[in-house]
């Protein structure tokens, strides 16, 4: 019985904590993977707020091509400010004002000019957008032939 004492009384010795070199480790491997880690991270959420752009804008041009068909009637879609696309899209039908999309965000430029959808669903011309962010990663560009046909692509922003 003595001898079971003893033994338990060892092994609880040694289980007290970290020693100064193991949690000297421990914090050398956090800081590697942070540092690997952040500039993806990055980059991760430069790449997401693209492609919400490019959703936003998508939804919105497939919206005024459905109540122009849907009213038989002309629809446009312009800037929301004149000019900056990026602080969102203004969809109206005459001085009818059917939808605002939200603004892009910080970092996001839009580039495009305005589009009108008659009321048989084809469109008044050919409209192409362009959503590139802030870094050098390449943006997305949204293009609207004369039929409607809204379709979306990867370029380069450092054009």
């Amino acid at each position: 019985m003595n001898l079971q004492r003893s033994s338990l009384s060892l092994n609880h010795r040694y289980a007290r904590g970290f020693t100064l070199v193991e949690l000297m480790i421990v914090v050398l491997l956090v800081a590697v993977v942070a540092a690997i880690a952040v500039p993806n991270f990055r980059q991760l959420v430069e790449n997401n707020r693209i492609s919400a752009g490019t959703n936003s804008i998508v939804s919105t041009l497939s919206y005024a091509r459905s109540e122009a068909l849907r009213q038989g009637r002309r629809v446009t879609v312009d800037a929301r400010v004149d000019g900056a696309w990026a602080q969102g899209l203004a969809v109206s039908q005459g001085t009818n004002l059917l939808r605002v999309s939200e603004p892009m965000g910080n970092g996001i430029a839009v580039t495009g000019n305005s589009l009108a959808f008659r009321g048989n669903g084809l469109a008044t011309g050919v409209a192409t957008f362009r959503i590139c962010g802030s870094g050098n990663l390449p943006g997305r560009e949204v293009s609207v032939t004369e039929g409607g046909r809204v379709q979306t692509r990867e370029v380069s922003c450092n054009e």
